[in-house]
């Protein structure tokens, strides 16, 4: 795949994001986007929302936190397909 340089991650993040402040005070610009998710059980197919956010690469990592609709979530995955651009899987906090 081919990397974006800096400057197009930049347009693409700041004309479809929306900023997120860490819990350590930290603030970027993601795109929160989301799958359905499908799982087949002895009962049938199980369908779920997952959702996650794509920011650039370097500004989160597995000790990230923040506040998503109210609740604290913790990373829990992080894909990097070599772009610049990284998705974060994320769940709430426990």
């Amino acid at each position: 795949m081919r990397a974006f340089d800096n400057s197009q991650l930049n347009v693409l993040i700041d004309a479809f994001g929306e900023s997120l402040v860490l819990t350590d005070g930290s603030q970027l610009n993601v795109i929160f986007e989301s799958i359905t998710v499908a799982i087949d059980t002895a009962e049938g197919f199980v369908e779920t929302q997952e959702t996650y956010l794509t920011t650039k690469k370097g500004l989160m990592d597995y000790s990230s936190t923040f506040t998503y609709q109210g609740n604290l979530q913790v990373v829990y995955n992080i894909v990097d397909d070599l772009s610049g651009i990284i998705n974060v899987y994320f769940r709430e906090s426990i």
